[in-house]
């Protein structure tokens, strides 16, 4: 006799929350690793556009269980967080939220943005140690991986933004040695040739209306310097296409989303991520 299997009548809905939020690739990998762990028919994983004023309808909607848990990106890593009950002390020390999730009845803000940015780095054999590194942008990205960076012991960090109020809180938060510039053309043109590593946590180079904006170009640039750009779509942002010019180490944005992605994933589910076929099922997307 064949065991009768109790299905869930609706599914857990995960979702990546942000706006805009159309070329989100989160659902595709969330759904090859769902797929993979069997979790297929118990998860649902989608796109939500959120607007400003409508941050609190959202949360209300994972408090209803209408959203089973939810990862957030631009602009909202921290624009969510008075809304939530909890953060974690890792998304409580970056002061942004890239995941939610439901613990003994609350709300919990985490950030696997600093972990997944470190494995990324990792598995590309780019060292921190002992580097120039300037940052690009001081909104939510940057606010989980310069922690990470100071971490490293870089022999110096340049943080430059438009926002200098909010990059100037970033520094002073980290009480390390952080020098906050302008970023403006004048001054991407004298820090970016004394770098070692520059990476980009600003939406420049995001598919859409910044797809073929850069502030950096190969003339800049030279062979020895890594270019790390944390945008993942396109693949090769013009910022890359500038540094290969160049002769530049390059990273995309790729494989911090799958690190990232799978430790929320886990979170979620309370299982294991596959991170290869959810990379591979990146990678086959963007081909077309």
């Amino acid at each position: 006799m064949t065991k009768e299997i109790n299905l869930p009548r609706e599914k857990r809905m995960l979702v990546v929350a942000g706006n805009p939020i159309s070329h989100s690739l989160s659902p595709i990998m969330h759904s090859a690793a769902l797929t993979s762990a069997k979790l297929d028919y118990l998860y649902g994983y989608k796109a939500f556009l959120v607007e400003d004023k409508s941050l609190r309808e959202f949360i209300q909607k994972i408090r209803d269980g209408k959203i089973y848990g939810a990862n957030v990106t631009l602009p909202y890593k921290t624009a969510i967080i008075p809304y939530l009950d909890e953060l974690t002390p890792e998304a409580s020390s970056v002061g942004a939220v890239n995941t939610i999730f439901r613990r003994d009845g609350k709300l919990v803000g985490h950030n696997t943005d600093y972990p997944g940015f470190l494995m990324s780095l990792n598995e590309a054999q780019i060292e921190i140690k002992g580097k120039s590194v300037l940052v690009l942008g001081s909104g939510g990205s940057s606010r989980a991986i310069v922690p990470a960076i100071v971490v490293n012991n870089p022999f110096e960090i340049y943080l430059m933004s438009r926002n200098l109020d909010s990059a100037n809180v970033l520094a002073e938060s980290l009480g390390k040695k952080i020098k906050v510039i302008s970023l403006d053309k004048d001054s991407i043109k004298k820090s970016v040739p004394n770098s070692n590593l520059i990476i980009n946590c600003t939406p420049l180079g995001m598919k859409g209306k910044f797809e073929d904006q850069t502030l950096i170009y190969s003339h800049m640039l030279n062979k020895n310097q890594t270019i790390v750009d944390l945008v993942y779509n396109p693949s090769k942002t013009k910022l890359l296409v500038e540094a290969e010019k160049a002769g530049c180490k390059t990273l995309n944005g790729l494989s911090m989303l799958v690190y990232q992605g799978a430790l929320g994933f886990e979170l979620f589910t309370g299982i294991k991520a596959n991170t290869a076929i959810m990379k591979k099922s990146l990678e086959d997307f963007l081909k077309y």
